[in-house]
């Protein structure tokens, strides 16, 4: 594996400089190793939410940028069985190769040298010995993996696409790598284009999974083979289930049930504690959000009106990602305001991760001299302001209708029909 002389230099000693206590020690370095370090110290700081220990990790800006929130690789590695050899392709800085070395062997594989190297430093910082190659993703890189997740890259020539088939390495060649194995995952973004041909194999062959965490949909995944009937996701469906269906045989893998939501917990003591979820007897003791699955042919067509009730919902990214979002309401006896993109409404509140629910206080004229007139009469404070079907600078108006004091107050601004108004209300 050959690296330039800065890079080696960032694996071999990058980390003992970024050491609080080696910071005296750092004058003594070079213009570009200053520069290295510096850079490190901005992309921790950029990850520390993403990543409940930070300061494992070493990075290049374009792994950051394309790489799996931890709390999702968790989710992924605890699909996998335990122990058994498990290939990492288009590795990349190794997020998903660590969160899969914690559960059994690893092989990590990227064509660029430098992504290859950092996979294999980041999980020895975790504690974690893996094997990395640098090589392109073919059959050959699988060796005796019986098992594979592969993030393929969606920025040829650094230019991102949501077409599959401009992936690197090809969907069609991820597929044919899938057919050989016991199980396998395939990472793609949440709002990926399949071509007819694809939708009909992954329709046939594979469950379709959306990943939120954060409040928003961070990736899609394709799942085949034993990986959609895996311990996890079955404890998972049966937390899920109603109560008189809990006793059902898992419906994952069952004919027409091919699409799911998932939400990851965000909280530190979550994150910290998920890695360990698939060594649980409950693996669903800190999975915070809630798993909804549907059949295809049974999705009802969601209720529409201009009428708002008592309370109004705003649901989570990857509901709408997923194009789950109308099942899930109307299981919930929602109705959706103008459009089912938009915000949802019922006279019954709903506590759920899959959505924020908001209290209705009055519908108001989006005219700027009578609403802040409204706010100052209801002595509202900090006021939020979010929009579903109407494109505004949420953040300029915040600032314009905001005051030091009084009650904090949202302000959902969508279409009602043809007219635009605001629903002011509170979080509840």
């Amino acid at each position: 594996m050959i690296l330039n002389e800065a890079q080696q230099w960032l694996i071999d000693f990058g980390r003992s400089f970024l050491l609080e206590q080696a910071q005296k020690q750092r004058a003594g370095l070079s213009q570009v190793q200053q520069a290295l370090l510096q850079q490190q110290i901005e992309w921790r700081r950029r990850s520390r939410f993403r990543f409940p220990q930070p300061d494992l990790w070493l990075w290049s800006d374009r792994s950051l940028s394309q790489a799996s929130d931890w709390l999702s690789a968790c989710f992924k590695a605890s699909l996998v069985p335990p122990s058994v050899l498990a290939l990492d392709g288009c590795c990349g800085a190794g997020v998903d190769a660590v969160a899969l070395a914690l559960r059994g062997p690893v092989i990590a594989v990227d064509e660029d040298p430098w992504m290859a190297a950092l996979a294999k430093s980041n999980a020895a910082s975790h504690g974690q010995q893996i094997q990395s190659y640098a090589e392109p993703l073919t059959t050959a890189s699988l060796r005796q993996s019986q098992w594979m997740h592969a993030d393929p890259d969606r920025r040829p020539g650094n230019v991102k696409t949501l077409e599959a088939d401009e992936f690197t390495p090809a969907i069609e060649q991820l597929v044919e790598m899938l057919e050989g194995l016991d199980g396998g995952i395939i990472k793609i973004a949440p709002a990926t284009r399949l071509s007819p041909g694809m939708i009909d194999w992954v329709s046939e062959h594979c469950t379709r999974v959306w990943m939120g965490s954060f409040g928003e949909c961070r990736q899609q995944l394709l799942l085949y083979g034993q990986a959609r009937n895996s311990e996890c996701l079955q404890k998972m469906f049966e937390v899920s289930l109603p109560q008189e269906s809990a006793s059902q045989e898992f419906p994952i893998n069952q004919p027409g049930v091919r699409m799911a939501a998932v939400l990851c917990p965000t909280d530190s003591a979550s994150a910290l504690s998920f890695k360990y979820m698939h060594r649980s007897e409950n693996p669903t003791a800190s999975f915070r959000g809630e798993l909804f699955a549907r059949a295809e042919e049974d999705v009802e067509e969601v209720d529409v009106d201009e009428e708002v009730g008592e309370y109004v919902y705003d649901l989570h990214a990857v509901l709408h990602a997923s194009e789950l979002h109308e099942s899930w309401a109307a299981e919930r006896d929602l109705t959706a305001i103008t459009d089912s993109r938009g915000y949802f409404t019922s006279d019954h509140a709903i506590d759920s991760p899959m959505a924020q629910c908001f209290q209705v206080v009055e519908v108001v004229s989006m005219d700027d001299r009578k609403l802040r007139k409204w706010l100052r009469s209801q002595n509202a404070g900090n006021v939020e302001i979010k929009c579903r079907l109407h494109t505004l600078d949420a953040s300029a108006l915040q600032r314009r209708y905001s005051s030091d004091q009084g009650d904090p107050m949202t302000l959902l601004v969508t279409r009602f029909g043809d007219r635009v108004r605001a629903i002011a209300c509170r979080r509840l």
